[in-house]
């Protein structure tokens, strides 16, 4: 004859086995959801890191091309003239102005 208290272990034994390995199963579960989660938001993170580069080229080209062409303009004029600030444009007023009067007192004199 079968001894009942031998069984009762026995039928407690597989039920903690059962809910172990449930436990074991959900814990599984949830590591891989985690470790997907993980690789979407690396993914995402790679992919800003890119529009950022991307975006700093986009700005950080035109301003390096312009400041240079700013510059070399920059040089040309002063290379151009010695005066003081305002007096080259004043000369070129004068002269036009002259040039004017000589015109108009050519053709209405």
């Amino acid at each position: 004859m079968a001894n009942p208290k031998r069984q009762e272990g026995r039928e407690e034994n597989v039920l903690n086995k059962v809910v172990l390995w449930c436990c074991c199963g959900f814990f599984f579960v949830l590591c891989g959801y985690g470790l997907y989660r993980q690789h979407c938001l690396e993914q995402r993170v790679i992919a800003l890191e890119e529009k950022l580069k991307d975006l700093e080229r986009t700005v950080q080209q035109p301003i390096v091309s312009k400041k240079e062409s700013e510059l070399l303009r920059r040089e040309k004029r002063d290379a151009e003239c010695n005066c003081p600030a305002g007096t080259y444009i004043q000369q070129m007023i004068g002269t036009l102005g002259k040039i004017y009067l000589n015109i108009y007192n050519t053709y209405i004199t």
